[in-house]
């Protein structure tokens, strides 16, 4: 069961919580997810990222990134700072 709340705490604004019982599997991750990001534009190098920023310059950059061959996508991870892309 999928429970969105949202609390009015400065330490907790948003919690998405979908309690299950369900072990985890890698080839059954999909139908285990609290969030989808999604980006449905067809083609390579579109891509869905989640931001992270402390202050105004340290932005983190989680990113799902179509491959070039358009046949799976690519986990980058990528900071303001940094020029270099860590592909995971």
């Amino acid at each position: 069961m999928m429970e969105l709340v949202l609390v009015l705490s400065v330490s907790e604004p948003l919690r998405v919580q979908a309690d299950s019982d369900t072990d985890f599997s890698a080839s059954g991750a999909e139908f285990n997810r609290a969030i989808m990001l999604k980006n449905s534009t067809g083609g390579a190098n579109n891509c869905v990222s989640l931001a992270m920023s402390t202050e105004s310059n340290g932005e983190v950059f989680l990113s799902a990134v179509q491959n070039s061959s358009n046949d799976a996508a690519d986990f980058i991870i990528s900071t303001r700072a940094s020029v270099l892309e860590q592909n995971v």
